[in-house]
């Protein structure tokens, strides 16, 4: 049975983010800033993403890494403010040694899809799954990894996941941040896949 929690050294927590679009945490303040970190901590609720657990209870050896706020303002969009609670995941000596390769389509693969839709006069449609990641059952990952709750902005933190400071998080997810997020999701989406009737894998391209 696999495992992963949030917590671990407070030094460089609250870092700025050196990145195109990205908000810096003491200018994420108002209405919309607080209205886009409550969309993600309720997404993380409904996806059973966390427990909290006594620190005590962590296993010896496994690291226990940090967590914290990344916000950035998508241009030309209608919702611009977008939050995500991330794990530093760097800090997980155990995750390097891991091989977290993930699949993606070829683009022989996709040339002949979008051959055949349009031989065949189908409508072509694309998806954006939401907080993809917290869809992943605990199954599918491949360690035991642990996490700290964020130091600001707490306060959007509901009741029931606020931590007190004998305690942690386990996560039972995978979560944004963590180097095997990706592939993790992506066993969990084939899956998913090859339950439903008449799907199949192709040897020639795994995804």
């Amino acid at each position: 049975e696999h495992r992963a929690y949030v917590a671990g050294p407070k030094t460089d927590q609250d870092a700025e983010v050196d990145m195109p679009g990205v908000v810096p945490n003491h200018a994420a303040k108002g209405p919309l800033w607080h209205a886009a970190r409550l969309k993600e901590i309720q997404s993380w609720e409904e996806h059973g993403a966390v427990k909290v657990i006594k620190r005590s209870s962590v296993p010896q050896g496994c690291k226990i890494i940090t967590s914290r706020w990344l916000q950035n303002r998508k241009i030309n969009t209608q919702k611009s403010e977008k939050a995500r609670l991330i794990v530093r995941g760097f800090l997980d000596e155990n995750a390097k040694i891991l091989d977290v390769s993930s699949p993606t389509v070829g683009k022989l693969s996709l040339r002949l899809l979008l051959n055949i839709a349009v031989s065949k006069e189908w409508r072509v449609r694309t998806a954006d799954i939401s907080t993809a990641f917290l869809f992943t059952q605990d199954k599918h990952l491949p360690l035991d990894t642990y996490v700290e709750p964020p130091r600001q902005y707490t306060e959007c933190i509901p009741p029931e996941l606020r931590c007190g400071p004998d305690e942690v998080w386990e996560a039972q997810t995978a979560l944004y941040g963590t180097s095997f997020a990706p592939q993790a999701f992506y066993k969990e989406l084939k899956e998913k896949i090859f339950s439903i009737e008449g799907c199949s894998g192709i040897l020639e391209d795994p995804c």
